[in-house]
Parts: C-alpha cells; sequence; structure tokens
C-alpha cells in the first residue's frame, strides 16, 4: 500500500459512460475494452479501443490478459516501492544504517533519479528524502516498524528540525549504471529514508501504458488512484474530455474544469482529502520539506499534463508548495508539460479561482 491514500483522486474521466451515449449519437463508437481492480492500496481502470473489431469471446480474452498483466505490475510496482511493507525494496534501503553502495533494480533507479531531477528543478520543494517527516505528523507507516500506523499530531519543533536535518535527497547518491548493468544507490547520512509515492503512482501510470501499447493498443485510458495516461483519440477522432474535481473538503464530487486530451498524462495533488484538525487549525498532508511543516498557501489543488505521467506526478506535488510566481517559471520553461492551479479565495472553503500556464489554455474546455 502507497503513502497516498486513494482520496487523493482529483481527475474524473467523463464521456466513458453517462455521456457516452450522447457522444455515440454524434458519431457512433465500437465497443470499448474495460478493465477494474485494485493495486497499490487505490483503484485502477482501463478503457481501451481495440484497432480491429474483436468478438466477445476476444474480447473476454483479452480483458483477462490484460488485468492479469497489471496486476502482475502492480504487485512489482508496490514491492518496490510501499513505505508500508516491511519487505519492500524501499523499506529494505530504508532500514540500513551502511554508507556503502548497495546494487538496486532498474525501477527504483529510474523513479530516484527522477526525484532527485524535479527535486534540484524545483528548489527542494520536492523531496522524497524527508520520509521521516511524513510519519513524525502521522501520515505515514513508523520508520522501524512498515505498517503500524501513527496518531496524527502537530510535532515539536525540536523534532521537526532533527528530522529535517538528517533526511532530505541531497543525502542521498545515484551512481550511472555501471558497465555490467547493475545501478547503485546508497546513504551519505545513514538515517536518511525514501519515500517516493509523490512519483511512483505515475510511473505505474506509465507502465500501465506501455502493457497497452505492447497488446497494439493506441486509444484508451488507463488510470490509478487519479493518475492518468491517456492514448490517441478515440476511434471517431475525437479528443478524450476529462473533468478536474473541485476541491472541496466535503466528500461530494463536483467536476470544476473539463479538458480535452489525447496522447498524454494527467496528475495532480490537492490539500483536500488528506489531512487532520487540531486546535481547530487544518494541517494537511502535503508536508513542505523546506520547513517541515505542512504547505500554508492559498492553493487547493494544482494539475499537471505533460508526456510522463511519472514527471507530471512529481511537479504537481512541487508545484502545490511553491508559489504561483515560482511554479509558473518551472513550468513555462518545461517543454511539453503545463499546469492548471486552483486557488481558494480570501481563504473561504467553497470559492475557487482557476490560474494556468500559457499552454493549458489549449486543453481547456470554455464554459458557455
Amino acid at each position: 500500500m502507497f503513502l497516498k491514500p486513494p482520496c487523493r483522486l482529483i481527475l474524473l474521466l467523463v464521456c466513458a459512460y453517462s455521456l457516452a451515449i450522447n457522444c455515440r449519437r454524434k458519431s457512433p463508437l465500437p465497443e470499448a475494452l474495460r478493465v477494474f481492480g485494485e493495486g497499490l492500496g487505490t483503484f485502477f481502470s482501463i478503457q481501451a479501443y481495440p484497432n480491429l473489431p474483436l468478438t466477445r469471446e476476444e474480447n473476454e480474452r483479452e480483458k483477462a490478459a490484460i488485468q492479469a498483466e497489471l496486476l502482475q505490475m502492480l504487485s512489482k510496482i508496490d514491492q518496490i516501492f510501499s513505505n508500508w511493507r516491511k519487505d519492500s525494496e524501499v523499506q529494505r534501503f530504508n532500514r540500513r544504517r551502511e554508507r556503502s553502495f548497495i546494487s538496486i533494480s532498474e525501477d527504483l533507479w529510474k523513479v530516484v533519479h527522477e526525484a532527485k531531477n524535479i527535486h534540484k528543478l524545483s528548489s527542494g520543494a520536492l523531496d522524497p528524502g524527508q520520509e521521516e517527516l511524513f510519519w513524525l505528523w502521522g501520515f505515514g507507516g513508523n520508520t522501524e516498524e512498515a505498517g503500524k500506523r501513527v496518531l496524527k499530531r502537530v510535532p515539536e519543533e525540536e523534532e521537526i528540525q532533527i528530522f529535517l536535518k538528517r533526511g532530505g535527497m541531497d543525502q542521498i547518491a545515484l551512481s550511472p549504471p555501471q558497465r555490467n548493468g547493475s545501478r547503485l544507490l546508497r546513504k551519505l547520512n545513514p538515517y536518511v529514508q525514501l519515500n517516493l509515492s509523490s512519483l511512483a503512482k505515475g510511473y505505474a501510470v506509465d507502465q500501465a501504458a506501455k502493457i497497452l501499447q505492447k497488446r497494439g493498443f493506441d486509444s484508451y485510458t488507463a488510470e490509478i488512484g487519479g493518475e492518468l495516461r491517456i492514448g490517441g483519440a478515440k476511434p471517431n477522432g475525437r479528443k478524450w474530455m476529462i473533468g478536474v474535481e473541485k476541491p472541496e473538503y466535503q466528500d461530494t464530487r463536483t467536476i470544476w474544469k473539463r479538458l480535452l486530451l489525447e496522447n498524454i498524462a494527467v496528475a495532480g495533488s490537492g490539500n483536500y482529502r488528506n489531512y487532520f484538525t487540531q486546535s481547530g487549525k487544518r494541517y494537511s498532508h502535503i508536508l513542505d520539506p523546506r520547513t517541515g511543516y505542512p504547505a500554508q498557501s492559498s492553493l487547493a489543488a494544482v494539475n499537471v499534463v505533460g508526456p510522463s505521467c511519472m514527471r507530471a506526478d512529481a511537479l504537481s506535488t512541487a508545484l502545490m508548495l511553491l508559489n504561483l510566481k515560482e511554479g509558473k517559471k518551472i513550468i513555462e520553461n518545461l517543454p511539453k508539460y503545463e499546469a492548471l492551479w486552483i486557488e481558494r479565495v480570501n481563504g473561504k472553503k467553497s470559492d475557487f479561482q482557476t490560474l494556468m500556464s500559457t499552454g493549458m489554455k489549449s486543453f481547456l474546455i470554455q464554459e458557455r
């Protein structure tokens, strides 16, 4: 199970079910292949259109094959990145106290490499090397006994400073791939610990897309816990319509904006689902690794689109921690990535305004 719970969902797929009837009236679509399931402590869904018509029997066989491959992939991802499983590759690394290099899997190397890239790009706003802070605030598993839940609380300032000093991506060294194919990772500080949940779910979505592409699907959506990868347009040439959720604290789900997308990934972060309240103050699970405290800003959610769901996932978390000017500068200088910010107006719970990068406007459906 990943640290970020399924309540992190901020994207709603539109025109897949209820709106599909209206879409077919305008331009008929072949029957889509749909697969649903659970993995990584959340839900996944696949909707794909075959390039050639399938019989009912072929459709069922294909669904079973895709689901089997997805479950196998998700199990592998969980065994590598979970911060709740004692036997995961990340948790074994976290328990180490030695500073020597160890050989790691290719998947872990790729995600740590990207984590270090976004950590540098965001000037430390994204820092998966601060796992102990999540535990300290009660948002993670115990660092010594993975899977043990702890109470959410506001820590003492002294505790926060201790963990801040001994954590961080700058305390982790990653070597380039070796000639023999091995990939190496080591701690510069024996107590630093990783939490890659801000990238790993997006990485899993990218892997799900590869499974579909390998099986010959060009038109599809692959979604895991709110992170989404979209293949080409639908067979009728229409793009996929994606609804961005209104970031309200209550459990109701309302679409705030709609996007038309194809051949792109979408990921988001928000501070309105996973939080606790103490002495009348709300504390979000999105912790600022530069201060050790939950992010304090008017932002309620950030959505990022781009070629890689892993990168979009990481960027959405970083942008929640940067002010708008800093976040816009990063996105405007990052080719093929765009962002949409949803900001609370005057601190109100249900009054919002939308801000976006220059290229994001081309994806937005203008409301009548």
